[in-house]
């Protein structure tokens, strides 16, 4: 991950006066993404902040170019791995805790946006995508307190690469579903 591209991604954030974590709130895009409705920028921010510093009525008026940048870079991603910008996090000169941490919030938010996305309840997804939401669900209560070390920093990065193996199976997924699978949801 590049750490420019998180410190970039805080930024735009807080320009909004969104006061979520940065990893919550791209993992609550990715979901939202990988769903299989298009996303607009106010909803996105609505979904994950309540205390936005913009009325509604403002935020569709006056998009952040910066995370306009955001949502395009990580629909891009949905569509080919290598692209940066699927999964951000710190970069590695962060310590490792503070990384997982962040991939942890990650989870949580990609969670949320995935469960608002449109995708019903009743939709009866594949066997490998309710299992890769579950390994999800338990990543979202990683162990916090893990030394540095290179065996620690390798599981870090294969959870990464299982979790966009698996975001991009399950996009794949999404997409093909029917209108009768999904359900409107309102994102407020």
């Amino acid at each position: 991950m590049s750490r420019d591209l998180y410190s970039k991604f805080e930024e735009a954030l807080s320009q909004t006066g969104c006061n979520v974590a940065p990893s919550e709130a791209h993992g609550a895009l990715v979901g939202l993404l990988s769903g299989p409705f298009l996303v607009e920028q106010s909803k996105w921010l609505n979904c994950i902040s309540d205390n936005l510093t913009h009325s509604n009525d403002s935020l569709l008026i006056s998009h952040n170019t910066d995370l306009d940048f955001f949502i395009k870079l990580a629909a891009d991603a949905l569509q080919c791995m290598e692209i940066d910008g699927m999964i951000i996090i710190p970069d590695d000169d962060v310590a490792l805790g503070d990384r997982i941490a962040a991939f942890s919030a990650w989870c949580i938010g990609f969670l949320y946006g995935f469960g608002i996305s449109g995708v019903s309840g009743k939709t009866m997804l594949s066997v490998d995508s309710q299992e890769f939401l579950s390994h999800l669900t338990q990543f979202c209560r990683i162990d916090l307190e893990t030394e540095n070390g290179e065996e620690n920093e390798k599981a870090l990065f294969e959870l990464l690469e299982f979790s966009k193996i698996g975001i991009l199976n399950l996009n794949e997924e999404a997409q093909k579903l029917s209108p009768i699978d999904t359900e409107v949801t309102s994102l407020h």
